[in-house]
């Protein structure tokens, strides 16, 4: 666990329980299956803290105001804030741009503790509006546990991220996907493959223009902590170099584990069912005992699928809601 951060108060430790124990109810069962209440609400006072320990952080302010500079607005406004809705409950929230984007302003709100309903929605619009006027943003995002949580069907709601998850315990009993027995994986601890992986993506992405904008590019400091533990590997299909495959350890939100960072065919082996056995083979490496999840952009729907087919559940996700 995060060690408590000296700007969080008495008043505000009180908060953390209450939202701990209102998030736990909220939390998708399969979740609390997998990885027990104790270990979910660890993970959850985790990411919390981390959360708090940005509070009146000046110097992470000062880096994303010159990061985003916004007419009026001074490096404290880019804080992260403890807010109230009057008569509701209490939440976090703070100014972000998505990739950067001055264009796409929003309000990420990390934490509340009270059910999201029609009316409070519609208090938390008011609110966000009011408190983050100076970035007129035009959307804030929440997290949901549930692909049919009452949020999803809110006029005007945009998904963002599905968190898919499983419990490799149950995924290395199930059976093996096609295509499996021609599938290898060659580790590359020097990452000497890297620079090739860069550029099949970046093709990939000349080929199909509008990818981009939830395609993200393999970040080199990603795949270097996958290296580092041990799982970034060149897939290898009939003996022949054919692909990429990495992740490390992680953690988000009540989620623990390995995290899916990427995972990517050369074109000539592109639509032939390999994904799934690309990923099971890589799942087959990982400690039973844990737990693999990623993040997967809602359009994506061959990656979505794939997750899928190797027995990973959709457990949480981002949502968007306008202002």
């Amino acid at each position: 666990m995060e060690k408590k951060p000296d700007a969080v108060s008495d008043e505000v430790e009180g908060w953390i329980g209450r939202w701990l124990s209102f998030r736990l109810t909220q939390c998708h069962p399969r979740i609390l299956e997998w990885q027990g209440e104790e270990k979910t609400r660890a993970n959850l006072e985790t990411s919390i803290y981390g959360e708090l320990a940005r509070l009146g952080d000046e110097e992470i302010q000062r880096k994303y105001a010159e990061a985003c500079p916004v007419e009026g607005a001074s490096p404290g406004d880019y804080g992260i804030r403890f807010l109230e809705l009057e008569g509701v409950g209490s939440l976090l929230a703070g100014i972000h741009f998505y990739g950067l984007d001055l264009a796409r302003p929003f309000v990420h709100v990390s934490a509340f503790d009270f059910e999201l309903n029609a009316d409070h929605a519609s208090l938390l619009q008011s609110l966000i509006r009011r408190e983050f006027s100076v970035f007129s943003p035009v959307q804030f995002r929440i997290w949901v546990d549930s692909e049919h949580s009452f949020a999803a069907g809110f006029p005007g709601a945009e998904l963002d991220n599905w968190f898919l998850a499983g419990a490799l315990r149950d995924i290395q009993k199930s059976g093996l996907p096609v295509n499996s027995s021609r599938i290898s994986l060659v580790a590359d601890p020097a990452l000497d493959s890297y620079s090739a992986l860069v550029k099949c993506h970046r093709d990939y992405l000349k080929d199909n223009p509008g990818m981009e904008a939830w395609l993200e590019s393999p970040d080199r400091k990603l795949m270097e902590a996958s290296a580092k533990d041990g799982k970034y590997y060149r897939v290898h299909i009939d003996g022949e170099p054919a692909g990429w495959i990495a992740g490390k350890t992680d953690d988000s939100g009540p989620l623990s584990g390995w995290q899916v960072l990427a995972l990517f065919l050369e074109p000539r082996f592109r639509g032939q069912g390999f994904a799934p056995a690309m990923q099971r083979a890589f799942l087959d490496t990982l400690p039973a005992e844990d737990l693999i999840w990623g993040t997967i952009d809602v359009r994506n729907a061959a990656s979505l699928a794939t997750a899928r087919r190797v027995g990973r559940e959709i457990v949480c996700g981002y949502l968007f809601l306008p202002l």
